[in-house]
């Protein structure tokens, strides 16, 4: 966990088999993951390939600016 300029960060990452998030298409926890994060204003990136691992970055927004940007940014 980091605490950038106006957002703390949460990196969760591995070595493991990895996956194509794209390639996901049973169960829901992937799509969950990623509505349960914007309900409460975070941001969330998930990177992952087959054979490379996965890392999971959340943003958190401090400042009411740097949550209007998201929210701009989400469209």
């Amino acid at each position: 966990m980091v605490r950038e300029r106006d957002a703390i960060v949460i990196v969760v990452a591995d070595d493991g088999a990895g996956f194509d998030p794209a390639a996901m298409l049973r169960g829901h926890g992937l799509r969950n993951m990623r509505s349960r994060a914007q309900r409460i204003g975070m941001r969330i990136a998930i990177d992952s390939a087959r054979g490379q691992g996965t890392r999971v970055t959340l943003e958190f927004p401090l400042t009411q600016t740097a949550a209007l940007a998201y929210a701009a940014a989400r469209g």
